[in-house]
């Protein structure tokens, strides 16, 4: 497949901010190939103002800018050095149980999980059940999309939802309730995915996706924590006339924003600014 394929590809990219900005969120292509009149055509084709895209895919030069992976297939419990994490995975596999679920179960279920997990996010956009319906429901429909759950005595206390990409998982969305922290969830739903992908069905590798600009969250440690490595590479960004002129406007009157605008309003300008100074910082000399 050529990298003009990819880039095209159907689901290939996810927009943010009412459609307007454009996250290429499949694998990363791993050469430094993406043409910058391809990125156009997809804005043009979006009617969307910019776009950003990693490449440069594992360059081993440690940087702003990695996606979260594993691609060790000897990945096994005994085999993490760290006492508690051992720990901490068998308590997640001994009070929950993790098996795949229907999109139409999880569209039906999954929405108290959705909404207990949103609370740990002060900047984040809280959808409500019929949209967080339509939207598992729309993920459904794809042939490449499995889901996963994770229960204490039958409630659904954690999920996740991957796309596999010929030989690559690709973890889109991990959400669980705080409230059953103690019972390790998340510790469950990761150990059990990765031997699953990895060891039972021989993927070349599993990924959590790239850092988040939108909102601090723990995936980086808790990673970590699990196992999994940074892969380190690079961002590229493509900006309209209209999405230069906004962020740099931005730039000069960040208080004012602050402001003027929701908390989630601003949270969505401030990661646009992040993404635009990631980009500067890891393009090559």
């Amino acid at each position: 497949m050529s990298d003009d394929d990819l880039i095209f590809a159907e689901h290939a990219w996810s927009s943010r901010g009412g459609r307007r900005f454009l996250v290429y969120d499949s694998w990363p292509i791993p050469r430094a190939s993406f043409s910058r009149e391809g990125v156009r055509r997809v804005l043009k084709q979006y009617g969307a103002w910019g776009a950003i895209w990693s490449y440069d895919w594992d360059c081993g030069e440690e940087g702003p800018w990695y996606w979260i992976v594993c691609d060790d297939h000897e990945y096994d419990l005994e085999n993490f050095k760290s006492r508690n994490t051992r720990k901490l995975i068998r308590r997640g596999l001994n009070r929950t149980t993790v098996r795949r679920v229907e999109p139409k179960w999880l569209a039906e279920n999954g929405f108290p999980c959705y909404r207990q997990a949103l609370t740990r996010y002060t900047d984040h956009n809280v959808w409500d059940a019929d949209r967080f319906k339509k939207y598992v429901l729309g993920l459904g429909e794809r042939s490449d999309v499995e889901m996963y759950g994770a229960f204490v005595e039958e409630k659904l206390v954690a999920y996740a939802i991957l796309a596999v990409m010929g030989q690559t998982a690709v973890w889109r969305v991990g959400k669980f309730d705080p409230a059953y922290s103690s019972a390790c969830p998340m510790y469950a739903l990761f150990y059990t995915l990765t031997v699953d992908y990895l060891r039972e069905r021989g993927l070349e590798e599993i990924t959590g996706g790239a850092r988040p600009l939108l909102h601090g969250t723990e995936i980086g440690q808790f990673s970590d924590r699990m196992g999994w490595r940074k892969a380190y590479c690079r961002l590229d960004m493509c900006c309209t006339w209209r999405l230069a002129l906004l962020l740099w406007a931005a730039r000069t009157s960040r208080g004012l924003l602050k402001r003027l605008l929701s908390g989630h309003q601003f949270a969505r300008l401030e990661a646009m600014l992040l993404a635009q100074d990631i980009a500067r910082q890891t393009s090559p000399a």
